[in-house]
Order: C-alpha cells, then structure tokens, then sequence
C-alpha cells in the first residue's frame, strides 16, 4: 500500500465534525471508525517495519482536537506556517535567543558556531531558528535542546521537532470533562505507521528520562501516516489495550486472567495501571524498528553530524 495514500478532500467535512468542540464523545468513535477503517490500519501495520520481537512499530501521540485538526486539514500543525507557532516564536523571542546562547556556551558549541549565530541574530526568525539548530548542531546536541528548559522544553515547536511515543501512548486519552480549565472537550490519541527513515531516536534515552516516555522525535506529523485515533479512555481500552496485536495485550490477560469476567470492563485507573506496568518492564531499545538500531550506539559518528545536510 502507497504510504503516501491521501484520505481525500472529499471527507473534509467529517474531520470538521470530528474535531469540533461541541461533537459529542459517541460520535467522535463513530466518525474516527469510518474514516480510519480497521482493514486500512491493518494493511499499514503489515507493512510497517518491525521490532526486535518482529512486532510492527506503532508510533502514537496526545494531542489537542485543534492540533488534530490541523494535521487533518491544514496539514502545517508543526510547520513555521502555522501562525500561533509564529505568534508565539515572536513574542518570546528574546527569551529564546538568550536562551540558546546559553545553550551553545553550557555545551561548549559557541565557539564554534559564533559566526553561524550571529547571522542568526540578524535575522531572527523561527525559520531560520530552525535552520540552525537543524544544520548546525550535532544532532545529539539538538536532541538535548529539544528536551532542555532553554528549547523544546519551554518553547513549544520551537526546535522543529515532534515528540512521539513509540509501542504505546506515554498517557491514554482523556474523556471529555466540564472540570478542566482547557481542553473541556478531551485530548485524543493518535496512531501512526511511520517510515523508519523519518523517526529519529535520541541514544541516551535511559539517562535523560526519555525511557517512561518511549520518546522518539519526527519533524512533522503527515496525515497519511495516521491509522487510527483513540477518543477517550474506553474507546482506547477496547480497541487498543484488548487487541491482541498490542503491546499491552499480555498485561491485560495477566490482570484479567483470574477474574475474567469482572475484570473485562477496564477502568480509568486498570487503564493507567496496566500502561505504567509496562512502560517499566520493556525499553525502547526493545520497540524501535531493527533498523534504528544504531542510532542507540552512542558511538555512532552520526550523532556528532546535524540532523539535515
């Protein structure tokens, strides 16, 4: 199947309703299920690359419904078009440029890259921000920014890149609630078949608390990469903790197989349960795709290379 396989403009309409606010939760599931079908999301697993267990990679990520409708309509959720990207790049600007420069002084870089900086300063926009930490920072040294207080870490978008989870959700979605502050409305869960070349990992994940996290990091989120989306936490249980293809399948029959038939329901609380269980017994040099596998060897010369030529 081509990976590059539109859904169409023609159902344009039913992402609008799918990630308006006010679309009740049941319908969220109904509208999720017709335009992400289970025989589309299973051909894409069969082609997926594989883990060291031969199971496909399964990439996943929490998001707004108004990141969710960008990705679906607008197609720019992490592109420098993406104008409250912008807005927020301009306003804290000065913030992020000292911060930087902290940065490539902590890491002892600002030598080396003075004139590159400069230039930067002169222009000081988040493309060519990006452009920067992209071209000219040893990618484990972007890495270390994208998750560091003075980039990724306080600046959202700001590096360019975008955290997943890979084998599972570092969190289940969350169901609509009146009680929030934001978000009233619920966080989804999307799942992505991902090719490999486009999946960066950061090599020191067991020391820079990436581990619980499974982090691995893209620069952007296509459509076509999306197979299923989970709204709510039930919806995930039944159709993702329950599907025997899923990471967390065994750790639901372990739970379950003394008391089966009360314990078929998943509650709220089972749901985190089982998902930390297992986010604590197996690693991400367990779930990235075999060909990933050097990108975990810290002694790979890649490392000391930019992430883009």
């Amino acid at each position: 199947m081509n990976t590059q396989e539109s859904l169409g403009n023609s159902i344009n309409s039913d992402f609008v309703k799918l990630t308006n606010p006010n679309t009740p939760l049941e319908d969220r599931i109904l509208i999720t299920r017709q335009l992400f079908p289970e025989g589309r999301k299973n051909e894409h697993l069969a082609e997926a690359d594989t883990d060291t267990k031969e199971r496909p990679v399964r990439y996943f990520r929490m998001v707004t419904y108004k990141e969710l409708e960008m990705i679906l309509i607008s197609l720019d959720a992490n592109s420098t078009s993406n104008q409250y990207l912008q807005d927020s790049f301009i306003k804290q600007s000065d913030q992020i440029r000292m911060s930087l420069k902290h940065f490539l002084e902590d890491e002892e870089l600002y030598d080396e890259l003075k004139d590159d900086f400069q230039r930067l300063e002169e222009d000081f926009t988040l493309d060519n921000y990006r452009n920067f930490v992209q071209h000219k920072l040893p990618r484990i040294k972007l890495f270390k920014l994208h998750i560091s207080s003075k980039g990724g870490g306080r600046f959202s978008g700001v590096t360019g890149l975008v955290s997943l989870s890979v084998g599972a959700p570092y969190q289940p979605p969350s169901d609509p609630s009146r009680e929030r502050t934001s978000n009233q409305e619920g966080l989804p869960v999307i799942e992505m078949v991902i090719p490999s070349d486009q999946v960066y990992v950061h090599p020191l994940f067991k020391t820079m608390n990436l581990e619980m996290e499974k982090e691995v990091n893209v620069t952007n989120i296509r459509r076509e990469w999306i197979v299923d989306i989970y709204n709510g936490a039930q919806d995930f249980a039944e159709r993702f903790i329950k599907d025997p293809k899923s990471v967390l399948y065994p750790g639901y029959i372990e739970k379950t197989k003394d008391d089966r038939h009360i314990m078929d329901y998943i509650s709220g609380d089972r749901v985190w349960d089982i998902l930390q269980e297992w986010k604590a017994n197996e690693s991400i040099a367990d779930l990235i795709p075999k060909a990933k596998e050097k990108d975990i060897d810290q002694n790979n010369p890649d490392l000391q290379k930019p992430l883009l030529s």
